[in-house]
């Protein structure tokens, strides 16, 4: 089946919704996710510190549900800090709210589960509070609600859609642009034995998604543009150069991602870092796409 625009939309958003949890911490993730629910709930308050009387161990309440909300996303997620964060926090709110907390919800951003104890102090909690209802919510809950949202409130927290369907009008000097960035950051030296592999044939090696399949297909033309103009390029290195970048970059985002769609978005808009203008998108898949099948990014 084709994608359509608001498939396509929705689908770039939940690129960037992980690109973002995986790189907001601390005060930014709880401000992101503040910016969140303040959409998706007209009664949802951001509760800020104030004086000795702190924020009452909450980052948010729904008036609507009378839920408090707490935000953590440290820097590492450890077994012994989140289960503390779980009993300090959940008990110092229970003390302030009193009645008014009608639910509690552990909202937490990590690519993996919740440490084994957090989870047990989590369960612990739930048999003994009779009248709190007491939950948590991961990256998948929060995109959840990120994705009933209006398209202009996503394009407000997650940045405008590329157009659908603009690959086939992707010109020599555009591919250029981001090259020259490319080829002026440093990288470690790789081979220099650079032979074409059936791009299908990766795909399907490093389990990237029909989604990402999709949008590969589409950039095909684009392809064929990087192609001409690295071959036609004056300084035979050029594409060498390039290709020790991106394998360089995959290198850094295999550690930190654990998706293969994540790390090949991660690559996109590394190349696209430059230029994130809506017009840049296309571009760099077409350029992840050319030195995909080409070299051994993305090969684990």
């Amino acid at each position: 089946m084709q994608m359509t625009l608001d498939k396509f939309a929705l689908h770039y958003h939940e690129m960037r919704f992980e690109k973002a949890c995986h790189e907001k911490k601390g005060m930014e993730f709880q401000a992101f996710f503040e910016r969140i629910m303040t959409k998706h709930d007209p009664t949802f308050i951001s509760v800020k510190p104030s004086g000795k009387e702190g924020d009452w161990k909450a980052d948010g309440f729904s008036q609507k549900s009378g839920t408090v909300f707490q935000a953590y996303a440290p820097e590492e997620m450890t077994n012994a800090k989140a289960a503390s964060k779980i009993i300090t926090d959940f008990n110092g709110a229970k003390a302030k709210w009193g009645d008014k907390m009608k639910a509690w919800v552990f909202v937490w951003s990590s690519h993996d589960s919740l440490p084994p104890h957090a989870v047990s102090v989590l369960q612990e909690i739930k048999q003994k509070e009779l009248t709190i209802t007491i939950s948590d919510m991961s990256r998948k809950g929060l995109w959840g609600i990120v994705a009933t949202l209006p398209l202009l409130d996503r394009i407000d927290l997650l940045g405008v859609v590329p157009s659908i369907n603009p690959a086939e009008s992707v010109t020599a000097v555009e591919i250029q642009v981001l090259l020259k960035y490319l080829v002026r950051q440093e990288a470690p030296l790789l081979s220099d034995n650079l032979d074409l592999t059936d791009l299908a044939e990766k795909i399907n090696r490093n389990r990237l998604s029909s989604r990402v399949r999709e949008q590969v297909q589409k950039a095909i033309a684009t392809v064929r543009v990087v192609e001409q103009y690295v071959k036609r390029h004056s300084d035979v290195q050029y594409s060498q150069l390039v290709a020790n970048v991106l394998a360089y970059k995959y290198q850094q985002f295999a550690v930190a991602y654990n998706k293969p769609d994540d790390i090949f978005f991660a690559l996109v808009e590394y190349v696209r870092s430059n230029d994130p203008s809506p017009t840049s998108y296309w571009p760099a898949v077409g350029i992840i796409a050319y030195y995909f099948q080409l070299c051994d990014i993305f090969e684990r």
